[in-house]
């Protein structure tokens, strides 16, 4: 990996961290989201939130922290393996996966009305939790402006599009700060 791939990784993990302690510090109200809502999800899929989700599950790390980022830790029921940020998600009920081993079972007695997944969990773990009845919505963040629009997304489905905006404003406000900054390096810097 270049050195301004490396870089751009750790700024980005760092303005992620950085805009996780804004957001908890705002006591931005939320916009009312109406439900039921149908919206494509990033599989291309038609995913229909019949309504305000009160239990969910997240199959990868990087949904945690958007849910936590977003003040929704206390709806959070359970997290991937590998979710260990922020240091709150360490005490949910861990599902397995993301890439594979995911517990349908404990999965489907934790009762969720809507699981995040992306699009490295296995299809066939989530054609089998649809299958089963359960809400599952697949975000696919590949790069910052993808993660942006993710986070706004996962604002609307939980009624926290006022938390969403301002952490989204706050990261594209750092981002361009160091975009600017460093628009005259070189790819050895």
């Amino acid at each position: 990996m270049s050195n301004i791939k490396k870089k751009f990784g750790i700024v980005g993990s760092l303005l992620l961290a950085l805009a996780l302690v804004v957001i908890a510090m705002l006591p931005a109200p939320s916009l009312a989201t109406t439900y039921p809502i149908t919206l494509t999800d990033d599989l291309g899929r038609a995913v229909t939130i019949t309504k305000l989700p009160v239990r969910i599950i997240s199959l990868a790390p990087s949904n945690t922290e958007i849910l936590f980022a977003l003040g929704l830790g206390d709806r959070v029921v359970g997290v991937s393996d590998y979710s260990d940020y922020p240091p709150e998600a360490q005490g949910k009920e861990k599902i397995g996966g993301p890439y594979r081993n995911v517990n349908i079972e404990k999965i489907i007695a934790l009762q969720p009305d809507l699981i995040l997944a992306v699009a490295i969990n296995p299809m066939e773990v989530i054609n089998t939790l649809v299958g089963k009845g359960l809400t599952v919505f697949g975000i696919k963040s590949t790069d910052l402006d993808d993660l942006l629009n993710d986070i706004k997304t996962v604002g609307k489905i939980t009624n926290k599009e006022a938390e969403a905006g301002a952490l989204t404003t706050e990261m594209q406000s750092r981002i361009n700060a160091v975009t600017d900054k460093t628009a005259g390096l070189s790819p050895e810097q």
